[in-house]
């Protein structure tokens, strides 16, 4: 909650940690949801969806290359977590300019990120669902 005597930077670090919270949330709920969907393209299911092998494969491969980049992206978020201790250090406004920089660039490439994955989510989920419709 913001007080009376927080300044602009003060304010600025609270929303950051609002932020934070989120993306961890957020990252924790795409790796369950990577490890589901990698479940079923390992699963007998995909065969008997009677899907197409070769834009099953495509698909999967999509889905452990971003695996791969949402394991590198938790692990930048975990850096940046422990990195921006260092602003309650600060005496001047350029050293926490340095760190809110560094906030806002990690905020646009992650909710792209988020994007992304949303993106490839509807993909996979149009794809597993045209093989489900199959059966109703």
């Amino acid at each position: 909650m913001i007080q009376k005597h927080h300044d602009e930077i003060d304010i600025q670090m609270l929303f950051f940690k609002q932020d934070l919270d989120r993306w961890f949330e957020e990252a924790e709920f795409i790796q369950f949801e990577i490890r589901f969907f990698n479940g079923i393209f390992i699963s007998d299911l995909i065969s008997k969806l009677q899907t197409d092998f070769y834009s099953t494969q495509e698909h999967n491969a999509n889905l452990l290359d971003f695996e791969l980049k949402h394991r590198a992206l938790i692990k930048e978020l975990n850096h940046l977590n422990y990195k921006t201790e260092g602003i309650k250090e600060c005496d001047d406004l350029q050293c926490e300019n340095y760190y809110l920089n560094d906030i806002n660039k990690f905020k646009t490439k992650i909710e792209l990120h988020f994007s992304n994955y949303r993106d490839l989510k509807k993909e996979l989920m149009t794809y597993l669902n045209s093989g489900l419709q199959k059966f109703i």
